[in-house]
């Protein structure tokens, strides 16, 4: 079996995965620890490796979000659709630039603002991978199945729901295969359903907000949660 694993993360290294493969009774409705779970979790990487990742990767992204480079890409409360562009380059996701791997990250801070709270990259990154969410040394980017347990830590209430059941006012994070296809990777993002219009939050990294319906682009649809109506940015 663990061949068989290692083979699967080859392949999904090889074609560009955020993830895992979903397991095969995997519903929008569970979230439950699985073999793949098990596997692709920060326990892989050496407790000390994975402190030694954590620290560094603060200290390099919270200078970008406090602007101490002065080079003004702070992501401090800002909203970010611009995955892979130059400003989220510079930030470190583990091991890789967050440009590669950090799409879930992303997708949770911007819920975090469009539900009422402050926000910024760096801080997000570090409660990833404190609590677990992280795989391996990031070359996987994160774990969309366990994208409840950082929701529990911000004290965000939330329900799990199917592709289908998109249809309240307010703020999902949604996570899908690629064309529906698991070798082509996963993307995770932030939506926005209001007066009959779905706003998607990078949907593409290019730096725009698209309002097209998550049946367009979700079909190979893993996991999602609703987080409630729109708010105000706490100050």
């Amino acid at each position: 079996m663990k061949r068989i694993i290692i083979i699967l993360v080859a392949f999904l290294l090889l074609f560009g995965g955020c993830s895992l493969v979903p397991p095969e009774n995997a519903t929008s409705k569970t979230v439950q620890p699985t073999e793949y779970d098990e596997y692709f979790t920060a326990s892989q990487v050496d407790n000390k490796d994975l402190n030694e990742i954590i620290s560094r990767n603060f200290a390099r992204n919270s200078a970008l979000d406090n602007n101490t480079n002065k080079r003004g890409v702070s992501t401090r409360n800002k909203l970010i659709n611009e995955q892979n562009k130059e400003q989220i380059q510079r930030f470190e996701y583990g091991n890789y630039s967050a440009k590669e791997n950090s799409c879930e990250v992303i997708a949770v801070h911007n819920a975090k603002l469009l539900t009422g709270r402050q926000s910024s990259l760096s801080e997000t990154i570090r409660d990833f991978q404190r609590n677990g969410l992280m795989i391996g040394d990031g070359s996987l980017g994160s774990n969309p199945y366990k994208l409840d347990v950082i929701l529990d830590k911000y004290g965000m209430e939330y329900t799990s729901v199917k592709l289908d059941e998109m249809t309240r006012q307010g703020i999902y994070v949604i996570s899908y295969w690629r064309d529906g296809m698991a070798l082509n990777g996963c993307h995770t993002v932030a939506v926005e359903y209001k007066q009959d219009m779905y706003i998607t939050y990078n949907l593409y990294g290019d730096g725009e907000i698209k309002t097209m319906s998550p049946n367009e682009y979700a079909k190979g649809y893993i996991v999602g949660f609703y987080l409630g109506e729109k708010k105000e940015i706490e100050s």
